[in-house]
């Protein structure tokens, strides 16, 4: 398999050492780009004994949420020849830079949920490089649970689904952390790994959390919830029933609706995620069935210009981000339709989690 031109889809089976160990080997190139990358674009070029020790902190606050997934880390590690810190650093990544930096100014990522159709989806807004790095995963446990979830190199939990009929997206949020607590990206893993909704949402609840950002959450039942991440430690808002789709600003009430003194959002990056909410509401306000095809016009939608859902490459951060990729889960069929870049110019790919392959491809 060529990697720049197919979507990756690997296989892991066994405990969360085993998975990482399988991941670590399988992606190790992939993980050292990856690094690279983060180091210079969200790590600041912080020198490796700084880095280090805040990797090392955050694997820390890990072992407290869940020894598992630190086996899993430990893995990783071990199957890429990195050290362990390093991959705590790929799985906090926005997190280690709001600590290094302060805040983040950029936006990314519109999600949405179809609650009729049991569709949701988004469109992973990041840095260009990311179109040749990112991997389909699907991990299997011993009991018969199965993840399937688009990743990064060296991440454990991202956007995707499970056997249980549980699916998660992601959106960042503006705020200032100086903090270290869990990040966003293994209570996405936590959700994958839950059995019903109700778990996801205690697993959410109990986490120490320092991140700011938002997690949209359904089931096979077409239920939903969403969390809002703003606060230090216990900082989670939940409020279901209202909207179903985010794009980078505050929602609930209580906390941010529009830029304040007190945790300021660049005019900018509010104006770019209110047109986007706004024009997926217009959208949605429509008469139609919902379906994997009004998941592809919102995800694709061109209106707006440089505001628009579906995100041109743009000069941000002396790097260039736009639409990655596009993600469209559909629990009814346990499908992932998703594409490699922007999908209005590459067509989507969909995966069956019954249908995982059952050789690797050689990334070597």
């Amino acid at each position: 398999m060529n990697f720049k031109e197919e979507i990756p889809v690997l296989h892991f089976t066994g405990d969360n050492h085993e998975f990482g160990r399988q991941h670590g080997e399988r992606l190790k190139n992939q993980i050292a780009t990856s690094y690279s990358l983060y180091k210079k674009f969200l790590f600041l070029d912080v020198p490796d004994v700084r880095l280090a020790e805040i990797g090392k902190q955050y694997l820390d606050r890990f072992f407290d949420f869940s020894e598992a997934y630190v086996a899993e880390i430990e893995g990783i590690a071990s199957g890429a020849c990195v050290e362990p810190w390093q991959i705590a650093l790929l799985n906090a990544r926005n997190e280690v830079h709001h600590y290094l930096k302060g805040k983040f100014n950029h936006n990314e990522c519109t999600a949405i949920f179809l609650p009729e159709a049991c569709i949701l989806a988004q469109n992973w807004d990041w840095v260009k490089p990311f179109e040749n790095l990112f991997v389909i995963i699907i991990h299997e446990r011993s009991d018969g649970h199965k993840i399937l979830q688009m990743t990064e190199p060296g991440v454990i939990g991202k956007i995707g689904f499970n056997t249980a009929g549980l699916v998660v997206c992601l959106n960042f949020l503006p705020g200032r952390n100086n903090d270290i607590g869990i990040p966003v990206h293994l209570l996405m893993r936590s959700v994958l790994d839950s059995g019903s909704i109700k778990e996801a949402k205690d697993r959410i609840q109990n986490a120490r959390v320092a991140s700011f950002s938002n997690l949209l959450v359904g089931d096979s039942s077409c239920r939903y919830f969403d969390f809002e991440f703003y606060k230090k430690n216990k900082n989670s808002v939940i409020y279901p029933d209202q909207l179903p789709f985010h794009t980078n600003h505050y929602l609930d009430n209580k906390s941010m609706k529009t830029p304040n003194k007190s945790d300021p959002v660049e005019k900018e990056l509010y104006e770019d995620s209110m047109i986007r909410c706004q024009q997926v509401q217009k959208i949605l306000a429509q008469p139609q069935i919902q379906t994997v095809e009004l998941a592809k016009k919102i995800l694709g939608d061109r209106e707006n210009g440089s505001h628009a859902i579906c995100a041109e490459y743009k000069s941000i951060m002396g790097a260039q981000i736009g639409t990655v990729c596009s993600v469209i889960m559909d629990l009814k069929k346990l499908e992932m339709h998703i594409s490699k870049g922007n999908p209005i110019l590459n067509k989507y790919k969909v995966i069956g989690l019954q249908q995982y392959p059952t050789s690797q491809p050689d990334f070597s």
